[in-house]
């Protein structure tokens, strides 16, 4: 059975709706203000500890080593109790392969709560695009802790206001409007190699969230880098509800993820692994998402970051690959599932409804290949 990168096992029956709607009420007055509280005064505290930090601090730099002591602790902390605040605690297997050494460590990527466990367990250096920068709460954050931010390219016709967001945003991250993000990245490694105190690259080369079932082929940047050990990792949710953040609105997912009353994030660290001398980036990419698939049970798909995009509305699909467009281009975009289907605005996709359509689809062609028969064989008989 194909599974859909972003579809889910089921969603709730009406029956279920109903009494999942009455734990809602009882939840949002029993629990939820306190998850709140936690989760607000972890945020204000991890800024306030990120403002003195970083105060006075180079970004093209690493933090200095008393402060870097101070960030890590803070960052520790604020990780723990923002799980807290969610009702989650992580769970961490083989914590005796984790590998300090490592350059870069990677992973699946199925929720923003993601960043929770690297939090707590890495405190590493994010690479995040331009708008997760822009958010004034993850801005300080993100700087304390030298995130790599990826800008689009600058156009002729940006206006006076981007321009000057674009500044501001390279001088508080040390951003060379020169250099790529690879190149960045390839920097930051070197120096690591050369005894520079860098926190940890982490990246998750999906480039978007899927549901863990169908990981989406890795982007390649990261595994390109010369001289660069890389550490995967494998998240995994146990959850009263499914915290997957797929084609639900970002405001249902964390609405959903407040509600969950309790659960735990399983991260496993994996093996880690170094590019071959004759391996490509892609290849070394494909193994590395082949090693994390396989401890998720999971598949590892040749479909791409942009194949999402299509789906969800935001790119043509002259940028989809042919792999996806075989697989799964007769499901249109998600408005047009939801079209098909006759869903609302809140419909969820799940992977009963991507196999109805697309067997509806099969069958269709199949009806039209003996329409077409006929009409051959009649003329070849007149």
């Amino acid at each position: 059975m194909l599974i859909h990168p972003l579809s889910k096992k089921s969603v709730p029956s009406k029956h279920q709706k109903f009494w999942l709607g009455v734990f809602y009420f009882f939840a949002s007055i029993i629990y939820l203000p306190l998850k709140l509280i936690i989760t607000f005064a972890s945020l204000s505290f991890a800024t306030l500890l990120a403002l003195i930090v970083n105060a006075n601090t180079d970004p093209k730099q690493p933090i200095p080593p008393k402060r870097y002591c101070l960030r890590k602790f803070g960052q520790a902390l604020t990780g723990k109790l923002l799980c807290i605040g969610h009702g989650l605690f992580i769970k961490e297997v083989n914590p005796h392969t984790r590998d300090k050494s490592a350059d870069v460590v990677v992973g699946n990527h199925c929720s923003y709560l993601d960043a929770l466990v690297m939090l707590d367990k890495s405190g590493g250096s994010a690479i995040v695009n331009q708008g997760m920068a822009d958010f004034w709460f993850l801005r300080t954050l993100l700087k304390v802790s030298r995130a790599i931010v990826v800008q689009r390219p600058a156009l002729g016709s940006d206006s006076e206001s981007v321009k000057k967001k674009r500044a501001k945003t390279a001088r508080d991250f040390g951003i060379d409007d020169q250099g790529s993000i690879t190149q960045m990245m390839q920097k930051r490694v070197n120096e690591r190699n050369n005894g520079v105190d860098w926190p940890q690259i982490i990246i998750f080369p999906e480039g978007t969230i899927s549901n863990s079932e169908a990981l989406l082929r890795f982007r390649t940047s990261v595994f390109a880098l010369d001289g660069c050990k890389i550490q995967p990792f494998s998240l995994k949710y146990h959850t009263v509800f499914n915290l997957q953040w797929l084609t639900c609105s970002g405001l249902q997912a964390m609405f959903r993820s407040f509600l969950n009353p309790f659960g735990y994030i399983e991260v496993e660290w994996l093996e880690p692994q170094i590019r071959g001398e004759n391996q490509s980036a892609q290849e070394f990419a494909d193994q590395v998402g082949i090693t994390i698939a396989n401890n998720l049970g999971g598949v590892y798909t040749k479909y791409k970051n942009d194949d999402i995009s299509y789906f969800l509305g935001w790119k043509p699909i002259e940028k989809c690959g042919e792999e996806y467009i075989k697989d799964f281009g007769a499901l249109g975009t998600f408005a047009d599932v939801k079209r098909k289907l006759g869903k609302g605005k809140r419909y969820e996709l799940v992977h009963a409804d991507v196999q109805t359509l697309l067997s509806e689809n099969q069958s269709q062609k199949e009806e039209n290949v003996e329409v077409n028969g006929g009409v051959i064989v009649e003329e070849v008989l007149s």
